[in-house]
């Protein structure tokens, strides 16, 4: 799931922005298919950036701008 949602995102973590991954996110929603897909995409996506900030890869609490 997250292969698809990575050239939205782009190759530097440090560069991800709230409107970044809100953007990419709702851009592959349209194509999702069910609510199901899409919940499940959004939770993997918050696990990604969790771990990237983990990291110090990105900015802490980027996880809180993926919508629930």
């Amino acid at each position: 799931m997250l292969m698809r949602l990575l050239p939205a995102l782009g190759d530097d973590p440090a560069c991800y922005s709230a409107g970044l991954v809100r953007q990419a996110l709702l851009y592959y929603s349209r194509s999702a298919g069910s609510r199901h897909y899409l919940r499940m995409m959004a939770t993997a996506l918050r696990g990604y950036l969790r771990f990237l900030a983990a990291r110090g890869d990105c900015s802490v609490g980027l996880d809180l701008a993926v919508p629930s």
